[in-house]
């Protein structure tokens, strides 16, 4: 009887060292194996997701964070990383898409129409027929979309250029531009100063759409920056 007592208790001692060893090596094993999930998604994503931010932010590169969100390695991000990529993502494809350019071109068409209204010039000249006959006046998208392109080229030029031009500098160059469309798509061919009473730096200072933007720019530098700061980013930046 005192020999089986003996033989049990050194069984149990041996069942309870195998079960204490499997778990450790489970343990350690599933240690090994999020960490090699984890690199696998700081060289897969991180690390080119952190080149691309410091990079500016244009066609190609919008284009590569579509492709580093599609990454199977996402899955490996923790809920917090996750929420801020996501957000990070939204904020670059809105800054993408609605550059300082676009901005501008919707400022000067909006106050080109308000200049051309104080001066008692008609800007709804194209009939909108309904079933009821005809609705209301508008301006062809054509012209819309001629005159904001124009504007955002010059916009684009004096954005890029590497020398400090003033707007002072394409002031001119665009009141020259709206009394073309005045004349010709308006039929109006007396010259008109439009920036008589504001300049064109005033006009953007004051714009609505000039401060979206700004507030838009002001939301993505936090998103990137906490998303710069979180421990993944800032240990594949120490390597």
């Amino acid at each position: 009887m005192e020999w089986l007592l003996k033989n049990n208790s050194a069984n149990l001692f041996t069942l309870f060292s195998i079960v204490v060893s499997g778990l450790i090596s489970l343990a350690i094993s599933r240690y090994y194996y999020k960490k090699g999930n984890r690199e696998n998604l700081e060289m897969s994503v991180i690390v080119p997701l952190c080149k691309l931010l410091s990079n500016g932010i244009n066609k190609d590169n919008y284009e590569k964070f579509e492709q580093l969100m599609g990454n199977y390695n996402i899955r490996y991000l923790r809920k917090k990383e996750k929420n801020t990529l996501i957000e990070l993502r939204n904020n670059y494809e809105i800054r993408y898409k609605n550059t300082e350019e676009d901005a501008q071109a919707e400022c000067l068409y909006e106050y080109y129409l308000q200049v051309l209204r104080g001066n008692k010039i008609k800007t709804h000249i194209v009939s909108v027929e309904g079933n009821g006959g005809i609705e209301e006046d508008t301006i062809p998208y054509e012209t819309i979309l001629c005159l904001e392109n124009q504007i955002r080229m010059i916009f684009k030029e004096y954005n890029d250029s590497i020398y400090e031009k003033e707007l002072e500098d394409i002031q001119e160059t665009i009141n020259i531009l709206f009394n073309g469309y005045t004349k010709n798509d308006f039929g109006v061919s007396n010259k008109i100063n439009y920036f008589e009473n504001h300049t064109l730096k005033e006009v953007l200072e004051t714009s609505k759409y000039i401060k979206e933007w700004k507030k838009q720019g002001e939301q993505y530098s936090k998103i990137r920056s906490e998303f710069l700061n979180l421990k993944i980013c800032k240990n594949v930046n120490k390597q």
